[in-house]
């Protein structure tokens, strides 16, 4: 949007976002003839509750726990690359948002020495605040670390971060603008130019496919804004769901149902299984639901399954529908749960550090084991 000439970057919640189209919308300010230049550069991220994090349980350099907001950028993720800063064995860092082959450089990402040895595995520590990202190293990054290498790290001010990306992409394309600033779009402003989403049946398959909780978030969000009519926090919003699945379907026994977010990622949310079968029943009536699950055991073509995982150390989901060799077609749901080393897990748990869990992988082998061998028995006995 345009005001005169004060600019308006406004996101409304698209949780699939790329480089590519917000460089087409940075195109279209081309053609915009503003005298003097730009005077102003605001990001309007108030359709959602900014959240620097999806759960405050999760180790800090993980990327599946990025912040989100209104205004998201390739899902809200950072790549940082290092390199040895000429001879005297230093690491450079630089960061890049990166998305369909479309790099730009992220020079509003500062990296500085931890002023102490954190514990091992800890190499990144986020040390930012509203307005600024910024992140420590381990002072012996340069001992441990290849010559060179990347990783990924979340973003946690998401709507600044795409507007930075939105200005650097309109620098290169020869138009100036000032640093942004959080602002509110005028009514009386001037649609310039927009950017639309895939569906949202397109979005849906991704998330099932690649389980991104930036997407899981954004579209529970959304969805419960408009429901309601109100910007909800994170809590609000999963309260508000609760309450509309269980007026929806009042056969189900929602006692004990908790959602404090749209992910379920963390330790505080809670769901039985007879709950989720009662979710898929529902979802199962509709084809254009259903048919969003991502196929598996498909070698008999008269007894497929649609299902989603759902883990996380020492806890494992599978949950989906499936049809038997009768031809009938049967909602299920699997937990597998290991409480006692959860809740040491979580005792001892320390946000610094993102290595894996000792025993977590072997454990979720013989997890998902257990889970087909318990669908194929059913498909096969159904």
């Amino acid at each position: 949007f345009r005001n005169g000439a004060d600019l308006y970057l406004q996101g409304s919640g698209d949780p699939v976002l790329t480089n590519i189209e917000l460089r087409d919308l940075a195109g279209m300010l081309k053609d915009e003839k503003v005298a003097g230049g730009w005077k102003t550069f605001s990001f309007d991220a108030s359709a959602l509750r900014e959240q620097p994090e999806v759960d405050g349980g999760q180790p800090i350099q993980a990327v599946y726990n990025a912040g989100f907001s209104g205004l998201n950028l390739d899902f809200n993720r950072i790549q940082v690359e290092w390199s040895r800063d000429g001879g005297d064995g230093h690491l450079k860092f630089r960061a890049r948002v990166v998305a369909d082959g479309l790099n730009v450089p992220a020079s509003w990402v500062n990296f500085l020495p931890a002023a102490t040895e954190p514990p091992p595995g800890a190499n990144f520590l986020y040390a930012g605040e509203a307005g600024n990202e910024r992140w420590l190293t381990a002072p012996d990054l340069a001992e441990t670390l290849p010559e060179e290498g990347a990783i990924f790290l979340s973003v946690r001010n998401p709507a600044l971060n795409t507007a930075e990306v939105f200005r650097r992409m309109a620098a290169d394309l020869g138009v100036k603008l000032p640093d942004p600033a959080a602002g509110t779009v005028p009514a009386n402003a001037e649609l310039i130019g927009t950017a639309e989403s895939p569906p949202l049946s397109e979005i849906i398959k991704g998330l099932l496919k690649f389980s991104n909780n930036i997407t899981a978030e954004l579209i529970g969000a959304t969805a419960m804004q408009k429901q309601t009519g109100r910007v909800l926090s994170q809590e609000e919003s999963g309260a508000a769901l609760t309450a509309w699945l269980t007026a929806r379907f009042p056969a189900t026994e929602w006692r004990g149902f908790t959602l404090v977010n749209h992910s379920g990622l963390g330790n505080r949310n809670r769901a039985s299984p007879r709950q989720i079968a009662g979710i898929l029943t529902a979802l199962s009536r509709d084809p254009v639901l259903s048919g969003l699950m991502n196929r598996i055991m498909t070698d008999d073509p008269k007894a497929e399954a649609a299902a989603k995982t759902g883990t996380m150390d020492f806890a494992s989901g599978l949950a989906g529908l499936f049809t038997g060799k009768s031809g009938r077609r049967f909602a299920f749901a699997i937990f597998l749960y290991d409480r006692d080393r959860r809740e040491k897990l979580d005792a001892t748990f320390d946000r610094r550090v993102l290595t894996p869990t000792p025993g977590a992988e072997s454990w979720l082998g013989r997890a998902r084991g257990l889970e087909n061998a318990l669908l194929k028995d059913w498909r096969d006995r159904l």
